[in-house]
């Protein structure tokens, strides 16, 4: 995986039209700001070029990133100097005890290489989170089809890719005695749409979002989980 993104890095941000790559961005921004205040130490794990941590501490989160990726690294760490580590959350993270008030995963864990390692990555996570500090993971809705002809199109997907469901990542949280845990789903819009349509298809994902059955099948699902105080 490491070997993949160093490779894609330089045209990573540029993958997907900026409309569509903003959309997610701001989306994403949006509900991390909703749940974490200006102020809070919060870790992305798998940030990449960092350009969604950026956004993060422009609104005065107090952001950090880790990814295994050189390549990553350096450019994110062009953004935000001193802040962006190089490692590997499967070997645990270099940082202090319960220092964190929240992590974050951004379409991260389907690299990982299924639900073993992604318990590992949440155990080792929790190491670092202050109690009743926050996980949020937001990743691909394997219910939702056309991820399948999506990832065969990215550069950085390799067909290894392992889709977790939302019930997939509650059982990880509560298996780590986590609590208040909750699955929304997130996401309409698709890479192919263009500009024309564009409106149309963020009119109908506001609309889909809230709907229970139908939006079973959006393109996210995007679980929150708080870390007990007794852990």
């Amino acid at each position: 995986m490491e070997k993949d993104f160093d490779e894609v890095a330089e045209i990573y941000d540029g993958i997907f039209k900026f409309f569509i790559r903003d959309h997610y961005l701001n989306k994403r921004a949006d509900f991390i700001k909703g749940i974490f205040s200006p102020g809070m130490k919060v870790l992305e794990v798998g940030c990449g070029t960092g350009i969604l941590l950026s956004m993060l501490g422009s609104a005065g989160i107090d952001v950090y990133g880790i990814d295994n990726s050189k390549e990553m690294v350096a450019i994110a760490s062009g953004k935000m100097p001193g802040r962006i580590f190089l490692g590997d959350v499967l070997n645990g993270l270099p940082f202090p005890w319960n220092f964190f008030d929240g992590v974050i995963f951004i379409a991260t864990m389907h690299h990982l290489g299924g639900l073993k390692k992604v318990e590992t990555a949440v155990a080792n996570t929790l190491d670092v989170l202050k109690p009743a500090g926050k996980i949020l993971i937001w990743d691909h809705n394997p219910m939702n089809l056309y991820w399948r002809f999506l990832m065969r199109r990215v550069p950085q997907d390799t067909g290894k890719e392992f889709l977790l469901s939302g019930r997939d990542i509650l059982e990880i949280f509560k298996k780590n005695s986590m609590k208040n845990c909750k699955v929304f789903k997130k996401g309409f819009v698709p890479d192919f749409v263009n500009e024309d349509f564009f409106r149309l298809f963020r009119f109908l994902e506001k609309k889909l979002e809230p709907l229970p059955v139908l939006n079973l099948f959006l393109a996210h699902n995007v679980a929150v989980g708080e870390k007990n105080v007794e852990r």
